[in-house]
């Protein structure tokens, strides 16, 4: 059973995020919850160009895990302000990882999304891609509710309707 937990990636997930702001952003994959940090000195880059009136388009990142290390394909990216790059790895022996970054203006990261999420009613199918529209917060995290004890734990106060 593939339990939903947006915290970290396993193989079949994704992470998508959209780049609103020009700049070079540094980024690193690795285990969740390990105390590394995406500076300058993190193996993966990606540069954001200003380009008005350009269409968005979504880059997509192949994350792979050799001998203990993560790989990104490609490497180096460059896109447009606008754009979405959409992370995923099919390495049938990653450990869940996240994926982190900053510019010297922005940070990301794949396992701190978190926030409040107001959904509508919906029934979600097995091998169906769901995406989050995330307005004004830090971002959200996800979590089956099958992975905590009990319904109180994953959500002790009562959401609005």
């Amino acid at each position: 059973m593939n339990e939903l937990d947006s915290r970290y990636l396993r193989p079949g997930d994704t992470f998508a995020q959209r780049f609103t702001k020009a700049g070079t952003y540094h980024y690193n994959i690795g285990i969740t919850g390990s105390l590394a940090t995406a500076g300058h000195d993190a193996p993966f880059t990606l540069t954001v160009t200003a380009k008005a009136g350009a269409a968005p388009q979504t880059h997509y990142v192949t994350v792979d895990y050799t001998n203990g290390n993560f790989t990104a394909a490609p490497k180096q990216l460059q896109i447009n302000e606008g754009d979405a790059v959409l992370w995923s790895s099919t390495a049938a022996a990653a450990p869940g990882f996240s994926v982190y970054g900053q510019s010297k203006d922005e940070r990301f990261d794949s396992a701190e999304i978190h926030g409040h999420v107001r959904r509508r009613n919906s029934k979600i199918t097995v091998g169906q891609t769901v995406f989050f529209a995330v307005k004004s917060a830090a971002g959200i995290s996800i979590v089956d509710k099958n992975l905590v004890a009990s319904a109180s734990a994953l959500n002790p106060q009562p959401l609005p309707p």
